[in-house]
Formats: C-alpha cells, structure tokens, sequence
C-alpha cells in the first residue's frame, strides 16, 4: 500500500492520483475536509461570542402554550358560540312575526304620436305606490322538535365546554411531556 501524499510544491496532482489508489485518495480529501472543518470550528470558537438562549421554566412554556395555541381558541370560539344558541332556546316556542314594506315612486315622461298623427306628451308623470304586509307564524305542534332541540342546544353547551377542557388538559400534557 502506498503511502504517498502529494504536495503542492513541484508535484502533479493528477500524477500523483495515478499513483495512488482510490482509497488513499479519498482518504486523503476526507483528512483535509475534516481539517478544515476542525479549523472553522476553532476560528469561530475562540473568535466570537456566544450567547446561551434563556432557559424556560415548565410553567412560562405551560402558560405560553396556553395564551397561543389554536385547538384552545377555536374550542373556546365554539363554546362562546354554542353559549349564545343556547341562549335563544326558548325561541322555537315563541310566534315569528315578519313585516315588509315597501314605497314605490316613479317619476315618468312620455312622449306618444297617435294613429291620426297628432302627438301628445306629458313630463313629469309621478306614481306614488305604498303596500306593507304583517304575518304572524305559530306552531303549536310540531312532533316534538322543538323540545329536542332545546335538549341539543344544552347538550351543545355542555360538550363545548368539556372540549376546551379537554384542549387545555392535551396541551398542558404535550408541554410537559416534551
């Protein structure tokens, strides 16, 4: 086996490979790789100043978690929205009144040439045009939905805040498992 390593000084590289075989030669160029890393290391090391990041305590990483992860704000969003259905429960019982309106006015001009060939025009044609209408819906009985829904809006009250719950105790355990 040759130990040979070529210099740079009067030597030729590409010679210098032939004589080498494949092996001493990449173990050549991994020898200098690992020099130069070793260098910039060294370099880098002494030259310059390191700053350590600031530890975190358990409890700052459980409250960050806490303010900022999005399972927790969307659950709490669903529940805040299931609090205001649940809000209007009784509102399937109650009559539904619908009232429309409307105003109608229309400012014309016309301009018409008859048969005998006279013309007639009118400017400033106005129609004025009010109508309004009230209607009053009750069900009386519907087969029950209304009391099933009222059922579902408090179990949706309940299962929203068991949801947040339940984000609050993931998260907590991801942080505090990692």
């Amino acid at each position: 086996m040759l130990t040979f390593l070529p210099t740079r000084s009067g030597t030729n590289w590409r010679s210098c490979r032939k004589k080498l075989n494949m092996r001493n030669w990449n173990m050549h160029r991994i020898n200098r790789i690992k020099k130069g890393a070793l260098f910039v290391t060294v370099f880098l090391g002494l030259t310059g100043n390191v700053w350590a990041q600031d530890s975190l305590t358990v409890e700052e990483a459980v409250g960050y978690a806490l303010r900022n992860n999005y399972d927790i704000l969307l659950a709490r969003q669903d529940s805040a929205v299931a609090a205001i259905n649940y809000e209007y429960r009784n509102a399937a019982f109650l009559p539904r009144i619908n009232a429309t309106g409307t105003y109608l006015l229309s400012n014309n001009n016309q301009k018409q040439t008859l048969a005998d060939g006279s013309d007639r025009v009118r400017n400033g044609i106005r129609q004025n045009a009010l109508s309004s209408a009230i209607n009053l819906n009750w069900t009386v009985f519907d087969g029950f939905r209304m009391f099933r829904l009222r059922d579902q809006l408090d179990i949706a009250v309940e299962q929203g805040d068991l949801v947040v719950k339940a984000a609050v105790i993931n998260t907590v355990a991801t942080v505090i498992n990692t």
